[in-house]
């Protein structure tokens, strides 16, 4: 089994797909989930925690535990990405330079706080986010009370 793909010490995919498979095939004969991982582990020649980490997401990708799976990660990540290129855009490069770190805080604490209480998206029917989530959790309540 080619263990690494490049020098940077990542896995390719085919290879930690086989080694959660090799722990999901072995798991009963171990007292646990941590020695099967641990054995593995030193039989494949990668660390225990790597291992660990893709078992668990392999369990999280197929619903047998909770968490995000990797494509909700991945979605996540670009949200994240998308939002913090918008902070740059319309804060950090327009309303800058900045003489002190204090001077970047409140701008970043105004321009969330103006984020989620006042600035209008269109994809949730022109309101601001936090009304949209105040409306969700009120819906929410309401099934509740229903059931």
């Amino acid at each position: 089994m080619d263990r690494k793909t490049h020098m940077t010490g990542s896995y390719s995919a085919e290879f930690r797909e086989r080694a959660v498979q090799m722990v999901e095939d072995h798991l009963e004969s171990y007292r646990g989930r941590s020695a099967a991982v641990r054995d593995m582990a030193q039989k494949l020649g990668c660390s225990s925690d790597s291992l660990r980490v893709w078992y668990k997401q392999a369990q999280r990708n197929t619903g047998k535990e909770a968490g995000p799976t990797s494509v909700e990660k991945a979605w996540i990540k670009e949200l994240a990405e998308s939002v913090i290129g918008l902070f740059k855009t319309e804060v950090i490069k327009q309303l800058g330079p900045w003489k002190t770190m204090q001077d970047v805080e409140w701008e970043t604490a105004h321009w969330v706080e103006w984020y989620n209480t006042q600035r209008l998206l269109s994809s949730i029917g022109c309101i601001p986010p936090a009304e949209a989530g105040q409306r969700h959790l009120e819906q929410l309540q309401a099934v509740d009370k229903i059931a």
